[in-house]
């Protein structure tokens, strides 16, 4: 059986198919667990978080045992059903390149299309501190948490106005993402949110007139990082631009970088493809 499961009822039956750095985030309002039980015992997840008009994948696992019976396959196709209810226009995965078998995986999913790669790369935090440029005073800086909710989400508005829900606070570690105001409003700001591993970079954004803004705000976020994580918390960077990459690189003394997998993306069109095709029994979800 498989469907959208109670997180506060039945969540912690799944637990073991999720990866402990999400697992805090079963309290999120808009992540949702759909589960797939046999014989009264969990054997494959999806974790899935609506954003605004998007949806995206945040983890899917099944257990090792049952796995090449179409377990993984009837969990997406039943994410992609539930959809049908909601106003969401894209649903996608973003892939690891270390993960080939998800890679084959959704390859096999006739309603998700590749869409362009980005390249990146993964730092363990112990490896970030020794890093000079990264050392010494953030002066300006302050935590997402400490500013106040007027505050950030004018700067939400103005800075995603297509997407509004993109880098909310419920998507943050707030005491990680670290922002500048200027006159009342943010005027730089880096934002991160936990990831399967540790934490991912997921903005990093500079509107006011230091140019130094960016680097200072990633001082204070590695300070921040310190107080709470262990040195081999894995810090992740992805960028689809190539002049962003190699300044990364020089500035993190990092010369090996990973490709992240094509994002994989199932878009309106496609979603009422597969509509037209569950109802006549084209797709059993």
């Amino acid at each position: 059986m498989i469907y959208l499961v109670d997180k506060k009822r039945q969540g912690e039956f799944f637990l073991p198919l999720l990866p402990d750095a999400l697992i805090p985030r079963l309290t999120e309002e808009l992540v949702f667990l759909v589960g797939c039980v046999e014989n009264e015992t969990p054997i494959g997840a999806a974790l899935l978080e609506v954003q605004g008009e998007q949806v995206q994948l945040l983890s899917i696992a099944v257990d090792p045992p049952q796995r090449r019976r179409g377990v993984g396959t009837a969990i997406m196709e039943r994410c992609v059903t539930l959809l049908q209810a909601t106003c969401t226009q894209t649903f996608y995965a973003v892939l690891p390149a270390e993960l080939p078998e998800l890679a084959a995986f959704f390859s096999s999913l006739p309603w998700f299309c590749p869409q362009e790669g980005a390249s990146g790369f993964s730092i363990p935090l112990g490896k970030l501190l020794r890093i000079p440029l990264l050392q010494g005073p953030a002066p300006g800086a302050v935590s997402v948490e400490d500013v106040p909710s007027a505050v950030y989400l004018a700067y939400q508005r103005n800075t995603f106005p297509a997407d509004t829900s993109q880098c909310s606070r419920t998507q943050l570690d707030q005491h990680v993402s670290q922002v500048m105001l200027q006159d009342g409003r943010v005027s730089a700001s880096a934002l991160f949110s936990p990831s399967a591993d540790g934490l991912s970079l997921d903005w990093l954004h500079n509107r006011s007139s230091d140019k130094l803004a960016p680097l200072l705000l990633l001082r204070a976020a590695l300070a921040a990082m310190a107080e709470r994580c262990s040195p081999e918390t894995v810090v992740s960077f992805v960028t689809d631009s190539e002049i962003a990459l190699r300044l990364a690189e020089k500035l993190l003394g990092v010369s090996e970088k990973h490709e992240t997998v094509l994002r994989w993306e199932i878009s309106a069109y496609a979603l009422m493809e597969f509509e037209a095709a569950s109802a006549y029994g084209g797709e059993n979800a």
